[in-house]
């Protein structure tokens, strides 16, 4: 337990004072004793009164003690992440290191055309990719019908196109008809990885078509599992936290931001109900907002599968310790999008209404962060 001086007691109270009154409307309990359990949630883990009040709305009457000590803080998480996961490990992870590594295991992965780079591109079949008449061949080949480009150096889902081949005309999903050449400009002096000395280079993959159960919420969106894996001192690979993002209306790609949304799953597969950021706190949502398919209590496919092969894909990195995976359902097996070493904890612990510290995670955390 953290100890709290007298000066930082008084901006800690100052603090507790300002977001509290910004949901003075839903928290009801009084104040001298929601402030008190504040104060222990902050001695006891780190979390602060942001995360209390806004990120989680821990004043829920419906969450009991022991509940809220499993949530993971802010400072939290960096700490795990630095301890469990090496710098100069997490390469691996990069989104074309990751599928070649994952193919060599025979891990499910998207397939991958090509990667676009101006100066050092390539297909997959050993010609290069760096023009507009590079681009014209390989779009050209009749296995890409439906496909998208991919920076890969992108963070949450940024830059990312989906594109389609209809009679031999070149469509953006979302935007309309393009053209190869229109392309070409748009993939060439991006920055989608924010390194500003160093182009994108773009991966050209097959889009994934989800199952068809998920056509109830979006038909244009690929649903997929965030399923977060830690791997025990013991050896063991363990399940952390499951979520779902669930599309909107007429959205292709998952969004970060106040619009983006996720219901959690337990560990026998049932979802919660959908949560999001709205204006006035947290907006959770049993029943889909735009098409009013039910959510909470539904049972979709391929999630065992998924945590399955979240398992085994942790199995085969063991130089990192706590991963998040997203894997998106098909009718064939689950496909592995990507893993992530930096997984958004604060979403997973807000749509579980849970935290995420339990198992061998739980016993380990105060040793990894020097709690001990």
């Amino acid at each position: 337990m953290l100890p709290l001086n007298p000066i930082k007691y008084l901006r800690f109270a100052s603090r507790v004072i300002r977001y509290r009154n910004r949901v003075r409307q839903r928290s009801n309990q009084n104040l001298w004793r929601e402030g008190q359990e504040v104060y222990r949630l902050l001695r006891l883990n780190e979390l602060e009164p942001r995360e209390y009040y806004e990120t989680y709305e821990l004043f829920d009457p419906r969450l009991t003690w022991e509940d809220k000590k499993r949530f993971l803080s802010r400072e939290q998480f960096a700490r795990l992440d630095r301890a469990l996961n090496p710098e100069d490990a997490v390469g691996v992870l990069n989104k074309l290191v990751f599928k070649i590594y994952a193919q060599h295991f025979d891990l499910p992965v998207a397939t991958m055309y090509g990667l676009f780079d101006q100066h050092v591109g390539y297909t997959f079949d050993g010609e290069e990719l760096r023009t507009v008449a590079d681009l014209e061949r390989l779009l050209a080949k009749p296995q890409l019908q439906s496909f998208l480009f991919k920076p890969i150096g992108a963070n949450k889902a940024a830059g990312i196109f989906l594109c389609s081949r209809r009679n031999g005309r070149l469509f953006v999903l979302g935007e309309g008809e393009t053209t190869i050449a229109a392309v070409y400009q748009r993939l060439c002096g991006s920055h989608h990885s924010g390194w500003q000395h160093v182009n994108d280079s773009w991966l050209v993959e097959e889009r994934v078509c989800q199952h068809p159960w998920f056509d109830r919420y979006c038909s244009t969106y690929t649903h997929h599992y965030r399923i977060v894996t830690f791997l025990s001192s013991k050896g063991s690979i363990e399940l952390v936290a499951t979520s779902m993002g669930i599309g909107l209306k007429d959205q292709h790609i998952h969004r970060a931001g106040p619009l983006a949304m996720s219901a959690g799953i337990n560990d026998d597969g049932i979802l919660t109900a959908a949560v999001r950021s709205g204006t006035n706190g947290l907006e959770f949502f049993e029943e889909h907002p735009d098409t009013g398919a039910r959510i909470a209590g539904e049972h979709p496919p391929g999630f065992h599968e998924s945590v399955e092969i979240a398992l085994r894909a942790h199995s085969r990195l063991p130089h990192l310790r706590l991963l998040g995976w997203d894997i998106a359902p098909t009718e064939g097996q689950p496909i592995i999008f990507e893993g992530n070493h930096y997984w958004n904890w604060e979403k997973l612990q807000r749509c579980n209404r849970r935290g995420v510290v339990r198992g061998s995670l739980a016993e380990e955390l105060p040793g990894i962060i020097g709690y001990d």
